[in-house]
């Protein structure tokens, strides 16, 4: 064969080459998890007072379907009872919709069970909820913690066992377990692909009981002890693959030192918030400064203050871009605490992405 037909058959046999690797790195099936895209993701917490109440009508109905022998006054009494809970469902319902509430993650103190809670989001909330989960906790008066979330929040990991955490240091009365609720923690990957760790509870209350050998300086140290035993459990959390951790709920205590907390040892919230090189930003902070209250209650403005907060990890601190309390429209007769609410916008990069693909 002459010598420059060589060359040129070797050429085009060398051109084909070229192009079939490049399409084949081109079709190549990606190893890396693709970018997350920006966006904003709004996270509620919500005391609702006594919620499960709101659900005596629906639970009676369903009784009244399984004895139908019971008398005609029975089924009114029913009747009333559930047109009172559906004004008081729908009160609530009329909060969590408002465009300065609807959240796309929602945290739930006081909570009704999961049937109740399934039923409510179909009812009165027409679906908004994908994700509804009844954290376990402690509970002995049927007040759950809930996480609920929308449509396209993955689930990808949840934590919920900290509520078996031991009474080490014997500080709760009868008792041989720290939390009297939960807390519990939900990983979740927003539909642009990030992950965060939202968590809530509803810490010790300040009501107490001579008969069970409490007293205002005993609850005090009891909530202070959850609230260390929730640093640690944050910060090996933020130990994790993801260490974006968002935490909100009902913590029963105001900022800086409250009555009895000086004799405890300290104030729960700053307790949280921790110090040193792992020290979370207390949210809800410069809402207390501009005198803003989450707790409604008692029909005596001496109780009226700012109990329920956010906290946020160094990491995910950052991206925290607005934290209010919503105290319009329904929210002062749906509940006795009015939600708070925490809006992230996430950026477009990996920072909010597990170090793990």
């Amino acid at each position: 064969m002459p010598l420059h037909r060589l060359i040129t058959r070797v050429a085009a046999v060398a051109a084909l080459a070229s192009c079939a690797s490049t399409s084949i790195a081109q079709n190549a099936p990606s190893t890396q998890a693709p970018a997350p895209s920006p966006e904003t993701v709004r996270v509620v917490s919500y005391n609702i007072e006594n919620w499960r109440h709101n659900f005596d009508g629906f639970r009676l109905r369903k009784l009244a379907q399984a004895n139908p022998n019971w008398p005609q006054e029975f089924l009114d009494l029913i009747a009333r009872e559930s047109r009172e809970d559906d004004e008081e469902n729908w009160e609530v319902a009329r909060v969590l919709l408002h465009p300065e509430v609807l959240p796309d993650i929602l945290v739930v103190q006081e909570g009704a069970t999961q049937s109740d809670v399934n039923f409510f989001n179909t009812q009165f909330l027409k679906g908004h909820f994908e994700y509804i989960h009844t954290l376990k906790s402690n509970t002995n008066r049927d007040q759950h913690l809930l996480i609920l979330a929308r449509p396209g929040f993955k689930v990808i990991e949840v934590r919920e066992d900290y509520h078996e955490k031991p009474d080490a240091d014997d500080i709760v009365p009868e008792l041989d377990r720290l939390f009297a609720r939960g807390p519990g923690f939900v990983l979740f990957e927003t539909p642009g692909g990030h992950r965060v760790w939202v968590g809530t509870n509803h810490q010790k209350s300040r009501g107490f009981s001579a008969e069970r050998g409490e007293s205002g300086v005993s609850v005090a140290r009891w909530r202070l002890a959850e609230a260390k035993a929730t640093h640690k459990i944050i910060q090996e959390l933020a130990q994790t693959a993801t260490p974006h951790v968002l935490f909100l709920g009902d913590m029963n205590d105001e900022i800086d030192i409250q009555e009895f907390e000086e004799e405890a040892g300290g104030s729960a919230i700053e307790a949280i918030a921790g110090t040193g090189d792992f020290t979370l930003s207390v949210l809800t902070a410069p809402l207390e400064a501009a005198g803003e209250i989450s707790f409604g209650g008692y029909r005596s403005a001496r109780y009226r203050s700012l109990i329920d907060h956010a906290f946020a990890t160094p990491s995910l601190t950052p991206f925290v871009t607005g934290v209010r309390s919503f105290r319009a429209d329904m929210a002062d007769v749906a509940s006795d605490h009015y939600p708070i609410v925490v809006e992230l916008t996430l950026p477009a990069s990996s920072s909010t992405r597990s170090t793990n693909p």
